[in-house]
């Protein structure tokens, strides 16, 4: 093998295996004095300037400097603040199911309300809910009540392991921000929709994007890719391949709570005929606030006592 191809050979090498984030090589930059510097915490790189990467020892091999990761950093932990929130928001949720054709349903959800009044079901598979439905929903959410149905920095915790265990390459377009990661390691997702929800595991080759507006600082789209399909089930029983989960925000300046978004599986599954045909289920949340949890509704602030009447004299 030229010395060359030998040289570009061992290059590549390298970067698959010290993980990490790389850039596109046409977009690459040389070091030296034409290199754009590590970023800062709150600068932003001219525009079509492609940030240098400078790698640094991680826990699991190596990853990007963390300067370079501040943007995406921040955006996520915005993301954590606002899981752990209590908010309202409406749903309308559309999917395409193998079984039974086009389904909508419509919801409305308040944390501030007690556990029995959280969720109001306006339309269920195209029909209002029945009584019988309507009393199911209520008892789960009771039953529910107390239980952590969030995981603490569940946002944070997989950005950490796609940057630890994965490769990755960042892109600039204006003003967005986008890391891509290439990662396979062992990590826990939650599918949340009406016709598909679910937990499961993954470990297989997946691609995992965020993008991240730089003029508010916020996580305005995100998405995971699977290579090799995950198996699950719709919640009539019909067998889906998921191949991708995309989520999109829309804010308001550099808000924590977004105005809205969207969140969209994208599964196949096979017709009469055997084919493979894309099955999707697309969930549009809108008009999101941030409201006072039910607990705190419920707290009030006890001053020191002052006896009025201790009793017959």
């Amino acid at each position: 093998m030229p010395a060359s191809r030998q040289f570009i050979f061992y290059l590549f090498l390298a970067a698959i295996m010290t993980g990490g984030c790389v850039l596109p090589k046409r977009e690459r930059i040389r070091a030296g004095e034409n290199a754009t510097p590590p970023m800062r915490e709150g600068s932003v790189p001219p525009d079509g300037n492609i940030l240098t990467i400078k790698r640094t020892d991680g826990i699991f091999g190596k990853m990007i400097h963390r300067d370079a990761l501040t943007p995406l950093v921040a955006a996520v932990t915005k993301m954590d603040i606002f899981a752990s929130s209590c908010t309202a928001f409406t749903i309308d949720e559309t999917y395409d199911s193998p079984s039974a054709g086009n389904l909508r349903t419509i919801t409305r959800f308040d944390a501030s309300q007690s556990p029995a009044d959280r969720v109001e079901i306006i339309i269920y598979n195209n029909a209002p809910p029945s009584d019988e439905f309507k009393a199911l929903i209520t008892r789960r959410m009771v039953e529910a009540y107390g239980e952590k149905t969030i995981m603490p920095r569940a946002w944070m915790k997989e950005l950490e392991g796609n940057i630890k265990r994965g490769a990755c390459h960042m892109e600039i377009n204006e003003n967005i921000f986008k890391y891509v990661f290439m990662t396979r390691h062992v990590i826990n997702y939650s599918l949340s929709g009406f016709n598909i929800r679910g937990h499961f595991s993954h470990s297989k080759k997946r691609r995992v994007e965020y993008e991240v507006d730089t003029t508010t600082g916020n996580l305005v789209g995100y998405r995971i890719f699977f290579f090799d399909g995950k198996d699950i089930k719709d919640m009539s029983g019909s067998k889906l391949k998921l191949l991708e989960v995309v989520r999109t925000y829309n804010y308001i300046s550099a808000n924590v709570i977004p105005v809205s978004g969207s969140y969209r599986l994208r599964c196949q599954s096979p017709d009469a005929d055997g084919r493979q045909v894309d099955r999707t289920l697309v969930r549009i949340i809108g008009d999101y606030k941030k409201v006072t949890c039910y607990d705190d509704r419920l707290r009030v602030d006890i001053g020191e006592g002052m006896i009025v009447d201790d009793g017959p004299k």
